[in-house]
């Protein structure tokens, strides 16, 4: 029989979450990228409620244009706080038509425990 502690599981699932949120945002910035070169439009991806985008990155995960919806990735994990620092609006990227993001900036997310994990965002859109 295998004992898992409480610290060890709580450490492996907010790795979990911090793994999660990044698929999340590559996969955005993935489809944001290719759909802003054959559309020729600026894309926008962001965490929505009621339709709006939230500085707090809690809600889904959207991409979008200027006029619709193009693609729901899903629910944030919630556990998570999490803040963008770039030099334009923080609580949205954009990403314009040519492929390259106008905001890059560095996701900071700190989980319920304290561990700090920082994604950053190339103006090529590549998250490190």
């Amino acid at each position: 029989m295998t004992f898992i502690s409480v610290k060890s599981f709580t450490h492996l699932y907010e790795t979990h979450e911090i793994t999660t949120f990044k698929k999340q945002v590559t996969a955005a910035i993935n489809l944001s990228q290719s759909l802003g070169l054959t559309r020729s439009e600026d894309m926008i991806i962001c965490a929505s409620q009621k339709n709006q985008c939230q500085e707090n990155w809690h809600g889904h995960l959207i991409l979008s244009n200027t006029n619709e919806l193009i693609q729901d990735f899903g629910t944030l994990p919630i556990t998570l706080t999490i803040h963008y620092d770039a030099l334009y609006p923080n609580d949205r990227l954009l990403v314009q038509n040519h492929g390259q993001t106008f905001n890059d900036g560095t996701f900071s997310i700190t989980t319920p425990s304290g561990l700090k994990y920082q994604l950053v965002v190339s103006q090529q859109g590549l998250i490190t």
